[in-house]
């Protein structure tokens, strides 16, 4: 049986058109990378060979991203964000980020909320998921434990099997 070889993107590559289309100059961008001028305009020239599409439209000295380019930067942009996303969890010394999943009811007052929320988001490895809505939508997410926390501009109603807690803040 015969395998297909699927061509793979080639990340150096990409990672030297990112870091031109960012920099808007191949000779900034070489310094920037400490490769040659040559070098990484022959990198960019192989990345347009491998997609088929040229990435940039080249005048004189300079550059300007074509419509395969723009879509390339976008791509660019989402696969390098990912991997310092990557980085930033997995990387040396970390420490495991706590996620605070809160809800808020949607007539609450905006100022209450972020005076509320605003002593987390100092904490350098906590996580905030802020979701707003109708008070029984959020109690029936907190009961299925989808919410820690619901914030509320009126006490909870007791109902049977529900052990509600209500803090005045």
């Amino acid at each position: 049986m015969e395998r297909k070889t699927v061509a793979r993107l080639n990340f150096h590559h990409l990672h030297y058109f990112w870091a031109v289309a960012k920099e808007g100059n191949l000779t900034r961008a070489a310094a920037q990378l400490r490769i040659s001028q040559s070098a990484l305009s022959a990198q960019i020239r192989q990345l347009e060979a491998q997609l088929g599409e040229p990435l940039f439209y080249r005048a004189s000295r300079r550059l300007t991203l074509t419509e395969a380019g723009k879509l390339a930067l976008l791509h660019a942009d989402g696969i390098f964000t990912r991997g310092e996303e990557l980085l930033a969890a997995l990387g040396s010394g970390r420490r495991e980020t706590e996620v605070l999943r809160l809800g808020a009811v949607a007539t609450l007052s905006r100022n209450f909320q972020e005076s509320f929320v605003e002593p987390l988001l100092a904490l350098p490895h906590a996580r905030l998921r802020l979701m707003s809505g109708q008070v029984d939508d959020l109690l029936v997410r907190d009961a299925g434990h989808e919410l820690d926390v619901v914030l509320a501009n009126r006490p909870v109603r007791r109902e049977p099997g529900r052990a509600w807690r209500c803090r005045r803040v």
